[in-house]
């Protein structure tokens, strides 16, 4: 219904697939990446071709999504996520037209679509191009003054965001440091 490919994980949604009803919902793709952790958590209590197959079509569908959702800055010649989404800090109401590259989901993003490329290699299946170019062309995480922010040019950004969700931290504490420099995340962390 969106015009993406693969399946959507959107947060509170009902069994008939609308929104349920919240301002925030709808706009939020930090859960997108979580059949992928949960996926890779599966295989590493049993790493079989039957955990394989009973994920492949959830770890591919949600691929497809994120490799769809994300689009190529001509300028940049990167992949960006947003606008017109809503941070996992959920505090970006009011920026949400323009928030892009939010830290904690370009983090997501990258561990996700490296599950997926590692779910395929290991089922011996070829690479799927689109998401390797996404993974390899992914916007840098964003960084001010040294140090990691909550999205590109996020306004009063120690001010007014910095409160709520620490996800800006959690792009290198809660998952591997893919993309992630431990220096600038280290000066993030004091900061």
């Amino acid at each position: 219904r969106q015009g993406y490919n693969g399946a959507r994980w959107p947060k509170m949604i009902g069994p008939d697939g609308r929104f349920g009803p919240s301002k925030t919902g709808p706009w939020l793709i930090w859960q997108q990446p979580h059949p992928l952790f949960y996926a890779e958590q599966n295989f590493r209590v049993n790493n079989s071709i039957q955990t394989l197959e009973k994920w492949k079509e959830v770890v591919s569908e949600t691929a497809d999504f994120m490799a769809s959702y994300a689009y190529k800055n001509k300028e940049t010649g990167k992949y960006d996520l947003g606008p017109w989404l809503i941070n996992a800090a959920e505090n970006n109401h009011r920026t949400k037209t323009s928030t892009t590259n939010p830290a904690f989901e370009l983090a997501y993003w990258r561990y996700g679509l490296s599950i997926a490329c590692k779910w395929r290699e290991r089922m011996g299946l070829p690479a799927n191009e689109k998401w390797l170019d996404v993974l390899q062309h992914l916007a840098p995480l964003p960084v001010e003054e040294g140090v990691y922010v909550i999205y590109e040019d996020a306004p009063n950004m120690w001010t007014e965001f910095n409160r709520s969700h620490i996800d800006v931290i959690g792009a290198g504490a809660f998952l591997p440091n893919n993309g992630v420099d431990i220096a600038i995340l280290d000066r993030t962390i004091k900061k």
